[in-house]
C-alpha cells in the first residue's frame, strides 16, 4: 500500500511462488511494479515485471517474471490555508486570492477553481472560505477557516467652492463642494453642503 503521490510506481515487499512440487525451495527475485493507475483505489491491481527465480529448485521451473497481487492507494492528505492579510479599497474587485498549501501536489496536479469570501461590499471584514477551490479525490483536503478578508475606506478629496454673497446674517453658502481627487464607487452619490 502507498500514500498517492501523483505515479503507478508499487514497491513489491513480499514475492510468493506458488505451484510448486512437493517441498520445492524456489524464492521469487527483484523486479519491478506498478499499479494499473495512479489513482487513489482499494484492492487495486498491482503487476509485477523482470522478477527471476532462485535458490535450490529454481531450475526445475519456467517463469515469465510477471506477477500480480493487489494494494491500496491512499488518499494525500493536504491543508490549504488562505493568505493573511488580504484587502481591498471599497469599490475595487475583489482579488484572486492566494493561499499556502501544506503539501505541494504531486504528479503535475493542479486546482481548479478558486477561494472566495462572505457576500458584503462595506468596508469591514469577509470570512475567506474554501469557494469552488477543488483538487479531486486523490487528496484528502482541508480548509483553513477564520481567516479574514477586508475591505478598506476609499480615498477620495473634496474641496469647497467659492462663494461669494452680500451678508444676509447666516453661515450658509449657495455652492456645493466637488470631488477633486478619487471617484465614488458603485452607485454611490454626494451629499456635500458647505457653510461659511
Amino acid at each position: 500500500n502507498k500514500v498517492y503521490d501523483g505515479n503507478n510506481s508499487a514497491t513489491i515487499v513480499t514475492r510468493t511462488a506458488t505451484n510448486l512440487v512437493g517441498a520445492d525451495v524456489v524464492d521469487v527475485d527483484g523486479g519491478t511494479a506498478t499499479f494499473a493507475d495512479k489513482n487513489v483505489g482499494v484492492g487495486k491491481v498491482v503487476t509485477a515485471t523482470g522478477m527471476t527465480l532462485s535458490n535450490t529448485d529454481a531450475a526445475k521451473y519456467s517463469f515469465n517474471g510477471v506477477g500480480t497481487g493487489t494494494a491500496d492507494i491512499t488518499q494525500l492528505a493536504i491543508t490549504i490555508t488562505p493568505t493573511a492579510a488580504q484587502t481591498k479599497v471599497y469599490g475595487n474587485a475583489d482579488p484572486v486570492f492566494a493561499y499556502g498549501l501544506s503539501t505541494p501536489l504531486v504528479g503535475g496536479d493542479t486546482a481548479t477553481g478558486a477561494l472566495a469570501r462572505a457576500v458584503g461590499e462595506n468596508i469591514g471584514m469577509y470570512a475567506i472560505n474554501q469557494g469552488t477551490w477543488s483538487i479531486g479525490g486523490n487528496y484528502a483536503l482541508t480548509f483553513t477557516a477564520g481567516v479574514n478578508f477586508t475591505i478598506t475606506a476609499r480615498p477620495i478629496t473634496v474641496t469647497g467652492a467659492a462663494n461669494t454673497k452680500v451678508y444676509d446674517q447666516n453661515t450658509s453658502s449657495a455652492t456645493t463642494p466637488t470631488i477633486t481627487a478619487g471617484t465614488l464607487a458603485f452607485t454611490d452619490t454626494a451629499g456635500f453642503t458647505q457653510v461659511y
